[in-house]
């Protein structure tokens, strides 16, 4: 029996460098472009939302962004807030707005393999 666990597990790691088993999290996409036309909620639950082009939220809508969001931004793109925007994340379920290069949350977003984010990959979030 002890020589049969071994070579079950003498396997399972072969296999393992072999096939190279990514255990890393996979996370859909959601596009958003364009005016908001009435309230939305955006939540975290496996999901990243990538701003494609400028968001803009009107007077009287609301953005609700779930804790634990995941907020990507395409280069030189905005959210621009002139409603009201209820983004409360937690210490334990942070809400992450970042470069939609940046790998090191959501996974590799954008599929060109490991990058990190840098200064100005995207424009801003902006109230008025």
């Amino acid at each position: 029996m002890k020589r049969q666990s071994i070579l079950i597990f003498i396997f399972l790691f072969i296999i393992t460098i072999f096939f190279k088993i990514d255990t890393t999290p996979v996370f859909a996409n959601t596009s958003h472009c364009g005016t908001i036309g009435s309230n939305e909620v955006w939540s975290s639950s496996g999901n990243v939302h990538v701003i494609t082009c400028n968001v803009i939220v009107p007077t009287d809508v609301k953005l609700t962004i779930g804790e634990g969001a995941i907020i990507k931004f395409n280069s030189g793109t905005s959210l621009i807030i002139n409603g009201t925007l209820d983004a409360q994340g937690t210490a334990t379920d942070k809400i992450y707005f970042t470069s939609y290069r940046d790998d090191t949350v959501g996974g590799d977003t954008n599929g060109d393999g490991s990058t990190v984010g840098a200064r100005s990959d995207w424009d801003r979030i902006e109230f008025t």
